[in-house]
């Protein structure tokens, strides 16, 4: 019995990774997986989107790149904002509540940008993978998790 459950995982795999080679996948955080890899930066992203030649994706791809860019800029004000304030509490100064409000502004600010940045990466992901030529029905998706924290196989179907 055991031997058939190995035989069949190794079909799956082996079928997932022939399925899925040429596929990316949106991953949580605003990033994309490609042939089993993570990928968070936008500059390693653009060469596997170029593949595709497709204005629509280069246009939706540079959308994401501005909003993200942008959402890192009110992020980073955000949060110098809100950390003098505390650290100025904490250091035994009063606290700048115009300071601590504009931090908390842009944050929410930095939280929108972000949110569309990833909308505008998932809408790159369904682009790429409208135009592949070859359509299964059967994709499974493998992910090796080999962090310090996490050990483990998914298999998506």
């Amino acid at each position: 019995m055991k031997t058939v459950l190995f035989w069949i995982t190794m079909l799956l795999l082996s079928m997932s990774g022939s399925s899925n080679a040429q596929e990316i996948t949106f991953v949580k955080g605003g990033g994309i997986s490609y042939q089993g890899k993570t990928i968070q930066k936008p500059k390693e992203i653009l060469p596997i989107i170029l593949q595709k030649e497709s204005p629509e994706i280069v246009t939706a791809f540079n959308k994401f790149k501005s909003n993200r860019g942008a959402a890192q800029v009110f992020g980073f004000i955000g949060g110098f904002g809100i950390g003098y304030s505390l650290g100025s509490a904490i250091g035994g100064r009063k606290i700048s509540g115009g300071l601590l409000a504009g931090g908390a502004g842009a944050i929410g600010i930095a939280l929108l940008f972000g949110a569309s940045a990833n909308n505008a990466l998932k809408q790159v992901v369904d682009l790429y993978n409208s135009t592949n030529s070859t359509k299964t029905s059967f994709r499974p998706f493998v992910k090796n998790d080999d962090h310090i924290t996490q050990i483990g196989m998914n298999i998506r179907f």
